[in-house]
């Protein structure tokens, strides 16, 4: 006696080395605007006769999607894998899903459906303002200390950009000080790419003897 089974081919598809399962999830994470996210996604023919697919397209794809590289094969013979490549579109900020349906003649998982999600966050500047390295909030306080006429205090201000977006500040000026304060040196720069920074100097004025405050507006 003896039994024969017929061949038939079975598709797996991977995000790397791990298994997405028919009807499963594949998540682009959360990406800032105008950064990329992209998979590489495996389709493997794990049976014993040949896998048939239908070629992907951008059309397959829910929007907030782009494909960057189809099928390099809708054939696979039995163990033999091909890979195709996906990218969340990141030019605009939004939440975005929907199904990938992949068409193939596995009896039991055609068409091979994957629900893609991701969300792209605006890109935003943020200005940090330090006095070395020393954090200053915003409405925090810088002092000069106490300084005896004639001498120097001075104070080297960086103002950097963490955010994602590019940040701008108006220039600052003399008139931006209050009484009792000289500027020694503007900003070295007035818009900020990501991660910049510039710099800029003030002075005590120790000229005449007294006490002086006054608040220092940064318009950006």
């Amino acid at each position: 006696n003896g039994t024969v089974t017929a061949a038939t081919p079975e598709i797996v598809v991977r995000d790397g080395g791990v298994d997405i399962s028919d009807g499963g999830t594949l998540n682009f994470g959360s990406v800032v605007q105008g950064n990329s996210s992209t998979k590489t996604l495996t389709i493997q023919n794990t049976g014993s006769a040949n896998l048939s697919l239908n070629q992907i397209t951008q059309n397959d794809l829910p929007a907030g999607f782009t494909l960057i590289s189809s099928l390099g094969s809708t054939n696979l013979a039995p163990g033999a894998s091909t890979t195709f490549t996906v990218a969340l579109n990141t030019s605009a900020a939004g939440s975005f899903s929907g199904v990938l349906s992949i068409a193939n003649n596995d009896s039991d998982e055609n068409p091979f459906d994957i629900s893609l999600n991701g969300t792209v966050t605006a890109a935003t500047p943020e200005i940090v303002v330090r006095d070395g390295g020393v954090d200053i909030s915003d409405g925090g306080t810088l002092n000069f200390g106490s300084v005896v006429q004639g001498n120097s205090s001075t104070k080297t201000l960086t103002i950097q950009n963490t955010g994602s977006a590019n940040l701008s500040l108006n220039q600052i000026t003399q008139n931006d000080l209050p009484a009792g304060f000289t500027l020694i040196s503007s900003l070295g720069s007035t818009n900020l790419a990501p991660g910049a920074s510039t710099t800029f100097t003030v002075a005590l004025n120790t000229s005449a003897a007294g006490s002086f405050s006054g608040v220092l507006s940064i318009a950006n």
